[in-house]
């Protein structure tokens, strides 16, 4: 039993075991991970929809998505058991702010070249800013010059939502609330920073809302946080026991990386890195003190030089929901 690896999967997979930028070890488990499921296990890749779906890219300010991007589209929205049921149904991206594609993936699934009808993306944030950008910078893509006249035949929007005529789904944003979000008939829940979460009673409501639609799928994307003990510490624990430890993934993807910025500006900007936290930790610098503070569960670390700190690197681990904070390299000048 084997599947042929798709021209978009096999680019990533070519990039980070390549070190082109140098990836962290998620990362490089990661892809023999992948490579393991697809050599050993009865998958099927929907090329065509894949194809579809990437097409899309040409209407959106950055006309292409990156590899790693279009490695996601077709391993979580692309990628099939023999039961017609999707091998990844959560997607966990652990990332830096500005890498995701929530609202891109929400627009390949209300398209017209997604078969299962009705099919509604709900994004769930922690404020009404983070809720609704997805939704705004659909529209801003469906109102662009010199494309509105031609989607508006597929897709139908207002300030608040966007509905594929064809498909008949929706995307909409919700705010961290679960008061009322029982009766959601979800095809696909995003939840975006997931790492301001401190336990799963929102997560469980809109979760509830899966099943009623075919192809149910949930996206987690979060940058680094400082809520102790909460779903993301649950949600790093349980991937990397899959990349690490060879745990069933039961479905889960687990995409982390730890980058100094999100994983396209670093291949924007051709930054090599290693194994880092992202800047989005809790983290304050003084310029004449230079005292760094890195909040992380239950302690901090305080790295002060008066003479002045030109750059540092640091990596926070956690396992098994106790803290263990490891300082990979930390380098003062």
């Amino acid at each position: 039993m084997c599947c042929e690896l798709p021209a978009a999967v096999a680019r990533w997979l070519q990039l980070v075991e390549g070190d082109e930028p140098r990836a962290c070890k998620e990362q490089h488990a990661l892809c023999a991970y992948v490579r393991r499921v697809f050599e050993t296990e009865d998958i099927w890749v929907d090329l065509p929809r894949l194809e579809c779906y990437l097409h899309l890219a040409r209407y959106f300010p950055f006309r292409q998505l990156f590899p790693w991007q279009e490695a996601i589209v077709a391993l979580w929205l692309c990628t099939f058991r023999p039961d017609g049921l999707p091998r990844w149904k959560t997607f966990f991206g652990m990332l830096a702010r500005g890498g995701g594609k929530d609202g891109f993936c929400a627009f390949c699934l209300t398209s017209p070249y997604n078969p299962v009808p009705r099919y509604n993306v709900d994004i769930c944030a922690n404020n009404e800013d983070q809720a609704t950008r997805p939704v705004a910078d659909l529209v801003d893509v469906l109102e662009s010059p010199g494309q509105e006249a031609k989607l508006s035949k597929f897709y139908y929007h207002t300030k608040q939502l966007v509905q594929g005529r064809k498909n008949k789904g929706t995307v909409i944003g919700h705010t961290n609330n679960p008061a009322g979000r029982d009766g959601l008939r979800s095809g696909c829940v995003i939840f975006n920073e997931a790492h301001q979460y401190e336990n799963y009673k929102n997560i469980n409501v809109f979760e509830t809302g899966l099943g009623k639609v075919a192809e149910a799928r949930v996206g987690i994307i979060s940058s680094n946080g400082a809520v102790s003990d909460g779903p993301l510490d649950d949600y790093l624990t349980k991937g990397r026991a899959i990349l690490f430890e060879g745990e069933d993934d039961g479905g889960f993807l687990p995409f982390i990386c730890w980058p100094p910025r999100n994983s396209s500006q670093r291949r924007r900007q051709a930054v090599i890195i290693g194994e880092i936290a992202p800047t989005q930790n809790n983290i304050w610098i003084d310029n004449s003190i230079r005292t760094v503070t890195i909040y992380v569960p239950k302690m901090s670390i305080f790295v002060r030089s008066r003479a002045g700190a030109h750059g540092f690197s640091v990596c926070i681990q956690k396992l098994n929901k106790y803290v263990r904070t490891v300082v990979r390299h930390i380098s003062v000048w």
